[in-house]
């Protein structure tokens, strides 16, 4: 899993000692990508209170590799389930298949834990749970169990009624919007080889391979997603979760793209190549902006925001490359 990568947390020590004293709020909202950074640090946070020792989140004990794997019998996880990407109070007549917060938080917390210790729940994209919803979060994280840590994970706390954040604790992670290697070492890979020679079989050729690499990356996170040993066997949920999962690394392909432009761009300016963010990559950069200048990166910079716009209406991926390269 992703999560097993370590995210910083803003107050970690801070975090440490309140696990090792009993201190933790009840609840916290975690203010970052519930499908990348807000995940990892939601894990972190969980293992704080589930490594066999306290506080440390050790990363290899059994409680803390339960955890990571979202197996862990005291921990409930809650999340958008259905095509509707909507989180809901619940269906008293089918609560397997919309345990809602109703199901698939309330009712586990106010049980014993199985392993006599603490209890845990994660809502990934809070803002997507619906009014009902929220409100019957509310007596919980106005009374919580003892023993008991609720987090929120969302990248658009706005959207979480008022009444709810004001019982959290807030954590706000820095953004990183980078995907995940190879991916993202792929990525800059094709960059890279586009910069110097901007042809047109030049563009043909990169067009072809940054759809193949996306259409590869899509598919590696459908087999994550149908492989999770924690994901219900619906087919629906399977394919709304990778769903999801596909659109947030597209937007982080879209975002490097952007950040390697603006670098070619700063180049073009007279910028010292010591403040780039991709400086291991600065000899190619520099090809970019010898050869296309200011006029022809600021072009490119927008017509990275037309395939943007191409995307959101649903045009195919390589449809929407192909246009790109043919207008960039």
């Amino acid at each position: 899993m992703s999560s097993s990568l370590e995210v910083r947390i803003p107050g970690w020590a801070a975090l440490q000692e309140a696990a090792r004293s009993g201190r933790l709020a009840p609840a916290y909202l975690i203010m970052g990508s519930p499908r990348r950074e807000g995940l990892r640090a939601a894990v972190q946070m969980l293992q704080l209170v589930f490594c066999v020792q306290p506080g440390r989140a050790c990363g290899t004990c059994r409680g803390c590799r339960l955890v990571e794997r979202r197996a862990h019998v005291d921990v409930h996880w809650l999340e958008p389930e259905s095509r509707s990407r909507r989180i809901t109070i619940g269906d008293p007549m089918s609560p397997q298949s919309d345990p809602g917060v109703r199901f698939g938080l309330i009712e586990p917390l106010s049980r014993a834990a199985v392993e006599g210790g603490w209890k845990a729940a994660v809502v990934l994209a809070a803002d997507r749970l619906t009014l009902p919803a929220a409100n019957a979060l509310l007596k919980t994280l106005e009374e919580p169990p003892p023993s008991t840590l609720l987090l929120l994970v969302s990248d658009a706390s706005h959207q979480i009624p008022a009444t709810v954040l004001s019982r959290c604790q807030r954590i706000a992670l820095p953004a990183d919007m980078s995907p995940p290697e190879p991916w993202r070492t792929r990525f800059l890979g094709l960059l890279a080889d586009l910069a110097a020679n901007d042809s047109p079989e030049r563009r043909h050729s990169a067009a072809a391979r940054m759809a193949s690499l996306w259409e590869e990356a899509a598919k590696h996170i459908e087999q994550e997603a149908s492989g999770d040993d924690a994901a219900p066997a619906d087919t629906a949920v399977e394919e709304a979760r990778a769903r999801a999962a596909w659109l947030e690394l597209r937007a982080a392909f879209l975002a490097e793209w952007q950040a390697w432009e603006r670098d070619a761009l700063a180049l073009a300016f007279g910028v010292a190549a010591e403040h780039l963010r991709h400086r291991e990559h600065a000899e190619a950069l520099a090809a970019e902006a010898r050869r296309a200048g200011v006029r022809g990166i600021r072009e490119r910079l927008r017509q990275l925001d037309a395939l943007e716009h191409r995307l959101h209406l649903n045009l195919g991926e390589a449809s929407a490359l192909w246009a790109f390269f043919r207008d960039a």
